[in-house]
């Protein structure tokens, strides 16, 4: 039996997306202007998240509780980030952390995070309408090959149809031969489109 806690790590990072990941990096800013240290200003945000250690659930209540652990065991504060974010952004805490700049790259880093944010949501409503459009028509097809074309067939052979008929005919039928092609295709674009341009997949 494969145990649960493997999943869990994955999962929380998947969940700590474009919008806690922006609140988590514009609270640590906020706290660090006030004067706290990197450790100072997680641990507020992490007693402020879980109401001093009482709600572990949600995306940012599972980061800052293995980051503060990081922390507490030596690492500094991008190093415990390392494993939550992605390699643009461990680089860029790496080269600014301690600094008297570090609140702004925090601040740039989570308007880059919304930036992006709004990237995605732009190419995910752009692939929304083809792929609208390619479900409509295997669904027109595929109801005309399955509804209409045997009611068609008793009154004609299919070998006598012509125009439109005979069009939709062969079109039902590949449609039908090629749905899982079409259903994985539909599944698979969107992910290597997002794999493949990883400044825009913000993970």
């Amino acid at each position: 039996m494969i145990d649960p806690a493997i999943w869990a790590r994955p999962v929380a990072r998947l969940r700590f997306g474009i919008v806690p990941r922006r609140r988590f990096y514009r609270g640590m800013a906020s706290l660090m202007r006030a004067g706290r240290s990197p450790a100072e200003a997680l641990e507020m945000a992490w007693r402020i998240t879980t109401l001093d250690g009482t709600r572990s659930s949600g995306p940012l209540a599972a980061v800052l509780r293995d980051v503060r652990a990081a922390m507490r065991n030596g690492l500094d504060f991008a190093q415990a980030m390392q494993p939550w974010v992605s390699r643009d952004e461990h680089m860029r805490l790496s080269a600014h952390a301690g600094g008297d700049g570090f609140p702004a790259t925090l601040e740039a880093l989570s308007r880059d995070v919304e930036k992006r944010g709004r990237i995605r949501r732009t190419i995910g409503n752009a692939l929304a309408y083809p792929i609208l459009l390619i479900a409509m028509a295997y669904g027109l097809t595929g109801y005309f090959s399955n509804a209409i074309a045997p009611a068609m067939g008793e009154l004609l052979p299919r070998t006598e149809w012509v125009g439109a008929a005979r069009l939709f005919d062969i079109t039902g039928q590949a449609a039908a031969d090629g749905l899982w092609w079409m259903i994985g295709g539909v599944v698979v674009a969107p992910i290597l489109l997002f794999a493949g341009l990883p400044r825009w997949a913000g993970r």
